[in-house]
């Protein structure tokens, strides 16, 4: 297995001998910097012969590693495009916790729900109910409106097995 870290460390030191003089800082900042049309993101750059590509995968268990840890940094705000979701993470021998995070009018929030998948809250625009049965792989959500949403459901296990998240992939008709 080859190594980058010697032509990144390379670069990280020029970075930083570029930038040490505030002369030449401002002298960098003033010079204009490429548009990203003018980029070539698919380019093969090599350094030389021992070094790697910029594109290449480095070690296939490290990436598989790194796959397996995704998801670990969750904030409040859910990554479904329909503004919800259900995160759960392993906080003891087998005891799981779930929230149920969400974005709307009143910016990202998150609370508890139990195993059931169902809550009742109120917030800044009224009380909404919100059911999401994710063996089923369905969901709903009652605005304040009285206004009901249904929804298909996936789920995954995220950050190697110690979070879950399941979300809606599409909107369909409420038949239950």
């Amino acid at each position: 297995m080859r190594s980058f870290l010697g032509p990144l460390a390379a670069v990280l030191a020029l970075a930083g001998q570029l930038l040490a003089s505030p002369v030449e800082a401002e002298a960098l900042e003033s010079e204009s910097s490429p548009t990203p049309a003018d980029v070539d993101i698919d380019a093969d750059i090599s350094l030389d012969d021992d070094s790697l590509s910029l594109n290449m995968t480095t070690d296939l268990a490290l990436s598989s590693s790194l796959a397996r840890r995704s998801g670990c940094n969750q904030s409040n705000c859910p990554d479904s495009r329909f503004g919800f979701d259900v995160l759960s993470n392993k906080l003891r021998w087998s005891e799981w916790f779930y929230f149920l995070r969400w974005w709307g009018t009143c910016g990202c929030q998150k609370v508890q729900i139990f195993k059931d998948g169902c809550k009742t809250f109120t917030i800044c625009s009224g009380t909404h109910s919100v059911c999401m049965d994710w063996k089923q792989g369905r969901a709903h959500w009652v605005d304040p409106g009285g206004v009901k949403r249904c929804y298909t459901l996936t789920d995954e296990y995220l950050c190697d097995g110690k979070m879950w998240a399941a979300w809606p992939t599409g909107e369909v008709a409420c038949t239950w």
